[in-house]
């Protein structure tokens, strides 16, 4: 044997070892990946047997279990629906022109009497107190405006506003879908430094669960240690058709965009930011 002719036997006889290790080698994985597929195999083969039992599932039997789920998911989705947006209690959604006469009579009763208890002064005349609208599409509305700003003041004489100098409500935008609505309610008060912070802790906090967001805020402070607030207040609550409001569609232009920029896909109008500003 040359010893070109031994060099190559002792070449090919390496590779050959090479091979034939490699073979074990992977004759071994290969054993280890087919006990563990067997092991997964006869594992899913027990679930399939528990999920799909032998004889099948009867039509009847699989429609009665799909709309039970259904049925369940469904009564889950208006008990958050009621959590987070609840609707006006039932003296607020009355028809009859004299119901909601005296709704608004003993509100504003309510209100005075309280102002009068805490020594807050109040406008001279509140909305609505000098009547509600004959057309009763639009006195519905009203009375759900009136809810809005009587829980409102009551909640900022709570806080210990001293002086409510103007009060005007108005009426946002419905959901793209008519299902809900957002009511507006503007204040100007004047109160202490110190209970501005728990007024707006308490619209944030307690208030914002029944539907009440602060959207705009602005602060002016005195030398007397006292503070000018203007409130933005709005209320989601479920939409009434008869209310007529315009569906919001508009998308919001993003803070640093110039006029005549394309706002991004996906942005909504003000009720991207319901509860809150």
């Amino acid at each position: 044997m040359t010893p070109d002719q031994r060099t190559l036997a002792i070449w090919g006889g390496g590779l050959a070892a090479g091979l034939i290790i490699g073979w074990i080698v992977l004759d071994v994985v290969r054993g280890e990946t087919l006990r563990e597929s067997s092991t997964l195999a006869t594992n899913l083969g027990k679930e399939y047997e528990e999920l799909y039992p032998e004889q099948g599932m009867a039509i009847e039997e699989a429609t009665g279990t799909w709309k039970r789920l259904m049925e369940h998911q469904q009564a889950a989705l208006i008990d958050a629906e009621k959590s987070m947006v609840p609707e006006l209690p039932r003296e607020y959604k009355e028809t009859d022109l004299n119901s909601g006469a005296a709704r608004v009579h003993a509100d504003l009763q309510f209100l005075k009497q309280k102002a009068q208890r805490q020594q807050v002064r109040l406008p001279g005349t509140l909305p609505f107190e000098e009547g509600l609208s004959d057309n009763a599409n639009q006195r519905l509305l009203q009375l759900a405006q009136l809810y809005l700003y009587r829980n409102l003041l009551d909640t900022c004489m709570e806080a210990g506003v001293t002086k409510i100098n103007t009060i005007k409500t108005e009426s946002g935008p419905c959901d793209p879908q008519g299902k809900y609505a957002l009511l507006l309610c503007t204040l100007d008060l004047e109160m202490p430094w110190d209970r501005t912070s728990q007024l707006l802790a308490d619209l944030n906090q307690t208030q914002n669960r029944k539907g009440y967001g602060v959207r705009t805020v602005s602060i002016e402070h005195d030398r007397a240690g006292n503070e000018k607030v203007s409130l933005v207040v709005s209320l989601i609550t479920v939409n009434n058709p008869a209310w007529n409001l315009r569906p919001d569609s508009a998308p919001t232009q993003l803070p640093g965009a110039q006029p005549g920029d394309k706002p991004p896909t996906g942005t909504g109008g003000r009720f991207n930011r319901f509860g809150g500003g």
